[in-house]
């Protein structure tokens, strides 16, 4: 066990679930006061990879936190996910896309310890065939980069069944998420977090997309009626007169041309006809 008293910073695998509420914080800090700090907060390169709520508590209590230094080699990315997955306090949008983040996340940092394994190995046979340091370092790096794309790969032809059961989740969050993801990964970002439902942001996207489309319908309708042509056809909203007693008449509705049936109508329509 290790106690430290200067401010930690926290990993970033550990920031992909929400933090508790600022009165949860609260309580959480007021049984530590009273019960002791039952739990080391654990940390991984020096940083808090569990236990960003405790440290909190501390801090607000003014208790030195107490901590434990986890071993090198372990995937940060899953053994956050392995602790925090399965939290009842988040939704089923919101645990698949953070599952989706730290997947991802996961597959970058084991393809940085292959790239540096391989690194490792390629210098030492190079170096155990007689290889000289200058040769070594005009030899290019090996690259990660393949290793990623065939994990995305993989990540993407998963079904979404099989997606569902990693992430602890359902088909339809599987489907709606990856779609907000793709397609406003803003939103989903917000989702994540725990700032925006996500129902809301699905809303929000098809209703965007729904505006844009109409736009795009509305350009090219002004655009193909571009150009000259014979014959303008014009349906004015002509006045019936004050006194017909009809209910259904424009002027019931909304404002019309003239309001004395023949002149004014006349007249404005002589207007029209020039037009025409």
């Amino acid at each position: 066990m290790e106690t430290v008293s200067s401010e930690l910073s926290v990993h970033p695998a550990a920031n992909e679930f929400p933090m508790l509420s600022e009165d949860r914080l609260r309580e959480l800090a007021d049984d530590i006061t009273i019960n002791g700090q039952r739990e080391a907060i654990k940390l991984f390169d020096g940083m808090v990879i569990d236990g960003r709520n405790r440290y909190a508590a501390c801090v607000l209590a003014g208790i030195e936190p107490r901590t434990e230094t986890l071993p090198d080699g372990i995937d940060p990315w899953a053994y956050v996910w392995s602790l925090n997955g399965q939290r009842r306090d988040i939704t089923a949008d919101q645990r698949y896309l953070i599952w989706k983040s730290c997947s991802e996340q996961s597959a970058a940092w084991q393809a940085q310890q292959q790239r540096i394994q391989d690194e490792a190995n390629r210098k030492r046979s190079e170096a155990q065939a007689g290889i000289t340091k200058d040769e070594i370092k005009e030899r290019p790096a090996t690259s990660s980069g393949d290793t990623l794309r065939n994990h995305a790969a993989e990540q993407a032809s998963k079904s979404a069944s099989a997606k569902a059961a990693a992430s602890h989740t359902n088909r339809g969050a599987v489907e709606r998420m990856d779609q907000l993801a793709r397609e406003r990964p803003d939103l989903a970002e917000q989702v994540k977090a725990g700032a925006l439902p996500g129902a809301a942001a699905i809303r929000e996207m098809k209703r965007e997309a729904v505006v844009q489309r109409l736009e795009d319908i509305g350009a090219k309708e002004a655009k193909a009626a571009s150009g000259i042509y014979d014959v303008i056809v014009i349906d004015p909203p002509w006045a019936y007169g004050r006194d017909t007693g009809r209910t259904r008449t424009a002027e019931h509705h909304y404002e019309t041309i003239g309001n004395n049936g023949g002149e004014i109508n006349r007249k404005t329509g002589a207007g029209i006809e020039n037009i025409v």
